[in-house]
């Protein structure tokens, strides 16, 4: 499965890239890369997640079940603020687009929506061996 999101990731962000560069690049190359850079972080952060998730929950099922729930929300909160620090900083310090970032985090929920496609994609693919 998280291969499987991670394709639905990659999927996402190479639609939501080529429609970026169609609006921004006409009126300016500098607000495409500025917008461009912002959604990959995005992306690249949602790809992070991912991982970090499938790892975490790979650790949590060996735990007790008190030790697993703090363990997760020790993990969530982890997340989260490594989000809020990369979109911090985006803002302050001006070298990327925090809302094309959050864009791209949206990658993870679009990947979660399209797992079921990719699944029967991967089982198509591998029964064709």
């Amino acid at each position: 499965m998280l291969i499987e999101l991670l394709v639905g990731c990659g999927i996402y962000l190479a639609v939501g890239e080529i429609i970026i560069l169609a609006v921004f690049l006409r009126s300016s190359g500098l607000k495409a890369l500025y917008e461009t850079v912002g959604f990959l972080i995005g992306g690249a952060v949602a790809m992070g997640m991912v991982i970090a998730m499938a790892v975490s929950i790979e650790k949590q099922v060996t735990l007790y079940e008190h030790d697993a729930v703090k363990k997760h929300r020790i993990a969530v909160i982890v997340r989260a603020l490594t989000v809020a620090v990369i979109i911090v900083a985006m803002i302050i310090f001006g070298f990327a687009d925090p809302i094309a970032a959050l864009f791209g985090l949206f990658s993870l929920k679009v990947a979660a929506y399209l797992q079921p496609v990719t699944h029967k994609f991967f089982k198509y693919t591998e029964e064709g061996r």
